[in-house]
This record gives structure tokens, C-alpha cells and sequence, in this order.
């Protein structure tokens, strides 16, 4: 491989420069190498983020490792010969082998630094003739066209395919490894050496030249290799975790590729694991110059447990749940502002969640445990998407419903595999619930009498009614008891100002109970919810009926979000305002109910979508 010969000339060059410089400067020059590197590796993240902000993104890791080596030596450098004009005079013999392997060692830090610089850069999985795991050179497929088909051929596909994870038998190393020793140096002085901090090395990157190498795949050397959230500037963000307890699967590449085309069957995670589903918003600031995120399961990784867990696919909600098993390096292209549902296979006890229920036998039949209301994520697991797409996970609510996308997802080929399961037959959350006579998909019951944001009111003293530049409201108690929201202001303006509420107000002895969820992807008509609002109740476990107080949504126009309401605490809401020219993504449908009942179903149109077994509290 050049990149190797090219190493070990270097590594040489730098070695005869030290032997000629003496023992005493060589082992000075090895020691403030070693620092230097160290301290590079280990900050120059840091300052990437605080100065560069997002700028040259593809390039600034590697430039500000270069960088901040060269720095760090540089000055430990002069101050040293500073303090110390002169050299120390040792036996000839000693004085030139020393001098040469202080050299090298001095060598190999200092490349080392420029090798893991090279593999920051936006090049293809191969760089110099090295990969960090076999490839196959090039593959003949067919694609099928309509007319003749083509022949034609795939370049630097990974040799294994395994899902989720690297092959350890595929992996190769330098012939002489520097950015192995660097990498392992850090490592060592971070987690419990001299260097140890609050963050060891491990928790952030548990095997960083790995991470380099799928950050390279399945993206173009032309498209843009890297995302980043910064205040002002989220280019990926969180929409919601999710748990699949079993779920049918098929490829996400068409048959025609030779060994791929082949998965079929249910997946379902063992007792310990967990199948979690994170859906990520790739925003419009993230794309390439034609509107579209190119992303791949290997340029994104999981952390728990100071372990690295990249997508074994993506969730197909076109035809129902499906997983499209993607491997690695498969490329996965986005629209912009669309969603995507990486899917990963987790142990539970490295994620904080409690083991899967267990089963019970009842007969001939086995009938699973209930799962419990509400999960949430142990601490120090993040996820992190093209590199600078940094996502913290600790502390986030893991629901057992995947809801339909509120945008677009993954730009899917025409030709894919058909699952061998139908979708919905095997026990997998109800995430393609919404058939087209229910214009609702729901996604969680929420006990609580506050909207999603605030809106700020026209000036008021007391109860009144006031009139603001979105709508009207009846103020009782510091509270909505009566609220009309149009979307002529963004949400980030409607909930901006000195005169803000953001409570609901209901009867004494009742609570708000919302039901939150969103129009069924598919839906011919978005709005087809708010037309049919009456439709909607909830049953008790008595049989008694509450139709809804109100309803409000999350709606996409444009770059920023707006807001519809209709709320009265003390009246039916029969109809929302349409906004045809808006998209409503998220929607709460709101009843007013007595305190201590308990809720069995909701219903629409007298058919059942969701039976319930909750208190009101």
C-alpha cells in the first residue's frame, strides 16, 4: 500500500534528522512528539467546535490536528532549547542508536498525527491503497432498466456483510501502524493515565480509526461528509426514540447486486437486547447542492457503554413496518429537512432500559407481559451522525410506538425486495397504524393541561378576552379557558413577548387529558382530523363518552413552524380551521376529563383505534 511506504520513508527522514542531532535532543524531541500528539488528539475536537463554528466542516478536523500539533511541538520546542542552550555529551555508540530510536519514536507521533489527519478528509473508504477493512475491488451487476439492462459495476464495496458492526477478520493496519500507536497513547493516558479527565478518550471515541473509515462510506468524495449542531444551527436533530419488539425485513438493495436481496423473515432482538428505532431531521443547511443529505449507516454511531453501534438499517413506513437492511457502506440519500428512522440492535442493560418482559403461557397461546408506560435512556449515551451531528441521549423517553413521518424519508429504488412477513404480522408496534378511514394516528396519552408552546397575548389585566395578531382567547386564572390560533405568526414569534401563557384551564375537579399524534403518512388528506374533530371520544371504563375540548397542531410552512388551536373547556370542538397551504406534522387532540376516571379507548366514528388503561391523576 503507498500510504504505508510513504510512512515508513517519513518515519525514517525523521529519525536520520534526530541521529544526527544527538541523544539528549532526540529523546527531548520524542517526549514533546508524544505530548503534542496527545493534547492534538485530544482537543482539537474542542476547538473545532468553539472557532471554526461549522467552517471548511469537511476539512477543519484534520486541519486543526495538524495544526494544533505543530503548535503544542512548536512551543514546547523553543522553550525548551531556551531553557536549555546546550546538549549532553554520552558515549558515541549509545549516543547514535538512541538518537535513532528517540527519532523514530519522535517519527511515528508526528506521522501518526498526519496519517489520522489524512483519514478525516472527505476521500473514498480507500486512501493511498489503505483501508482499515477489506474491500472488494470492483463487482459486476446487472441493473434491470425499461428496455435492456445494464450492465455495469459497484467499486470499493466492503468485503463482509455484517450488519451493524465491522468484521474484526477484515480489518488491516499499516505496515508500520503510527496512527494505531497514537490513537492507543491517547487512549491509555486519557482513561487512566497522567492525562485522565471528567471524559476519558474511550466514552467519546471507543474506536476512532474505525469511526474515520465509515465515516467515509456510502457518501460520494463530492458530497459533504460532514454535519454539525451548533446553537443556531441544529443540522440534525432528535424527532423521537422508539422500540420495535419484532419486525418483518427486507433488503434495501435490489437483488440485482450480487449477495444482496436475500434477507427475509421477522426480526425479533433476544431478551436482552433492544431494537430501537432513532428517528434524526437532516436539515436543508446539511445537503449537498441538489437539495438532498447523503448519509450512511456507517457514518453513524450509537455510543453506550463506551461502545460503538452503527444502524444494521432503516424503517420503511411506505407499505407498514419494515426494516431495509442496510449494510454499512450502503448510500442512503435524504431530501432535505426529510426524516430517516436508523434502526439499531442494543444491548438493554448498556442503554439503562430493563430487560424485555417475559413471556407467559396461557394454553397453547403465548401472551407477552405489558411493557411498561414510560422508558427513558441511562446516562453518557449520545448518538452522533457525520461526525459533528452530535445528539446526547441520556435521560430521553423511549416510546413503543413508532408514529409515520411527519416529511419525507429515504429516497427508496423501485425495484426492492417485497418482505417474505406482511407487515403487521408479526407483532411489531403499531407503527402503521392509520388505515384510511382513521385520519389519526395516535401516538401517546398525555395528563396535562399545557400546549406544546407558549402564545404570547395582547396586554390584560385580570380575566379578559383579548385579541392578539394570531387569534383571540378567553384568559381565566392566568389561563386559556377559551383559544383560537391561526398561522399568521411562526411559533418562534406567536410565543415570543411579555404576556405569555402556555396553561389550559378546566373545570374544577377535571384534567386535560391530550392525545398526541399526527395525520397517517400515506393520508390523501392532512387536515381530514380537524374536519372530522367531533368524530373523536374517549371511552371510561363505565362506558361513558367525552368528546373533544379542542385540538391543536404543529404545522410546515416554509423554514419555520406555525401553529393551529381550537380550545373551550367548557364546549365541544366540533372543527379546526383548515390551512391547506400547511402541512400539520404534529397534532394534540384535547378532552376535558373528571378526575380518577379511567380511560379504556379511544375512539373515531364509533370504531376503536386505541384501547387504553389509564387513570386520570
Amino acid at each position: 500500500m503507498l500510504i504505508g511506504l510513504v510512512a515508513i520513508l517519513l518515519v525514517g527522514a525523521i529519525a536520520y534528522f534526530h541521529y544526527v542531532q544527538g541523544l539528549f535532543s532526540a529523546t527531548l524531541s520524542a517526549i514533546l512528539a508524544i505530548v503534542s500528539a496527545v493534547l492534538a488528539l485530544s482537543y482539537h475536537e474542542v476547538l473545532v467546535y468553539a472557532l471554526l463554528r461549522g467552517k471548511v466542516a469537511d476539512q477543519a478536523h484534520a486541519l486543526m490536528l495538524v495544526a494544533l500539533f505543530a503548535a503544542c511541538y512548536t512551543i514546547l520546542r523553543v522553550i525548551f532549547d531556551s531553557a536549555i542552550p546546550g546538549n549532553v555529551r554520552l558515549p558515541v555508540l549509545l549516543d547514535k542508536i538512541g538518537s535513532a530510536l528517540m527519532g523514530a519514536v519522535a517519527g511515528a507521533f508526528a506521522v501518526g498525527i498526519l496519517l489520522i489527519a489524512a483519514q478525516m478528509l472527505p476521500f473514498g473508504p480507500e486512501i493511498g491503497g489503505y483501508a482499515r477493512y477489506a474491500l472488494v475491488d470492483s463487482r459486476e451487476v446487472r441493473l434491470p432498466t425499461q428496455r435492456q439492462a445494464l450492465d455495469t459495476y459497484v467499486y470499493d464495496v466492503l468485503k463482509s456483510d455484517k450488519l451493524g458492526q465491522f468484521d474484526p477478520n477484515d480489518r488491516s493496519s499499516l505496515i508500520l501502524p503510527v496512527d494505531d500507536i497514537v490513537v492507543a497513547t491517547t487512549r491509555h493516558l486519557s482513561d487512566g493515565g497522567s492525562l485522565a479527565g471528567p471524559q476519558s478518550f474511550s466514552k467519546v471515541h471507543p474506536a476512532l480509526l474505525d469511526e474515520l473509515f465509515g465515516q467515509r462510506l456510502g457518501i460520494q468524495t463530492g458530497a459533504r461528509h460532514v454535519a454539525y449542531n451548533l446553537p443556531g444551527d441544529q443540522q440534525v436533530t432528535l424527532q423521537g426514540v422508539y422500540l420495535l419488539d419484532s419486525v418483518p425485513q427486507a433488503d434495501g438493495e435490489m437483488e440485482a447486486i450480487p449477495g444482496r436481496g436475500k434477507v427475509g423473515g421477522v426480526l425479533k432482538p433476544g431478551s436482552s437486547e433492544a431494537m430501537l428505532v432513532v428517528r434524526l431531521q437532516l436539515s436543508r443547511n446539511a445537503s449537498d447542492s441538489d437539495n438532498n443529505v447523503r448519509i450512511s449507516p456507517g457514518s453513524v454511531r450509537l455510543v453506550a457503554n463506551a461502545t460503538n453501534y452503527h444502524p444494521i438499517g432503516t424503517l420503511d413506513l411506505r407499505e407498514g413496518p419494515v426494516l431495509r437492511v442496510q449494510r454499512l457502506d450502503d448510500f442512503l440519500i435524504v431530501p432535505s429537512d426529510g426524516v430517516v428512522d436508523f434502526v439499531f440492535i442494543v444491548p438493554r442493560e448498556e442503554l439503562g432500559l430493563a430487560a424485555a418482559a417475559p413471556t407467559a403461557r396461557r394454553g397453547a397461546q403465548a401472551t407477552a407481559q405489558p411493557q411498561p408506560q414510560q422508558m427513558q435512556i441511562g446516562p453518557d449515551v449520545f448518538l452522533e451522525a457525520k461526525r459533528m451531528g452530535y445528539i446526547d441521549l441520556s435521560g430521553q423517553e423511549v416510546r413503543h410506538e413508532v408514529p409515520p413521518p411527519p416529511q419525507t424519508g429515504v429516497m427508496r429504488k423501485e425495484s426492492l425486495p417485497k418482505p417474505t412477513v406482511q407487515p403487521g404480522a408479526a407483532g411489531t408496534a403499531a407503527a402503521a397504524a392509520g388505515t384510511a378511514d382513521q385520519p389519526f394516528v395516535m401516538e401517546r396519552l398525555e395528563i396535562s393541561n399545557r400546549l406544546f408552546t407558549e402564545v404570547n397575548t395582547a396586554a390584560r389585566d385580570g380575566d379578559a378576552e383579548v385579541t392578539f395578531a394570531s387569534g383571540s382567547a378567553s384568559i381565566r386564572d392566568n389561563k386559556f379557558q377559551k383559544l383560537e390560533v391561526n398561522p399568521t405568526q411562526t411559533i418562534a414569534l406567536l410565543s415570543r413577548g411579555d404576556y405569555v401563557i402556555s396553561e389550559l384551564w378546566s373545570p374544577p375537579g377535571t384534567k386535560v387529558v391530550q392525545i398526541a399524534g399526527a395525520p397517517p403518512s400515506r393520508a390523501r388528506d392532512p387536515w381530514e382530523w380537524a374536519d372530522k374533530l367531533g368524530q373523536f371520544e374517549l371511552i371510561d371504563a363505565n362506558g361513558g363518552s367525552y368528546k373533544p375540548r379542542g385540538a391543536w397542531a404543529r404545522l410546515k410552512q416554509g423554514p419555520q413552524d406555525r401553529m393551529v388551536a381550537r380550545y373551550n373547556a367548557e364546549a365541544v370542538i366540533a372543527s379546526v380551521e383548515q390551512f391547506p397551504e400547511a402541512r400539520p406534522v404534529e397534532v394534540w387532540i384535547a378532552f376535558v376529563v373528571p378526575e380518577n376516571t379511567t380511560l379504556k379507548e379511544l375512539r373515531f366514528a364509533g370504531k376503536r383505534i386505541r384501547s387504553l388503561n389509564q387513570t386520570v391523576q
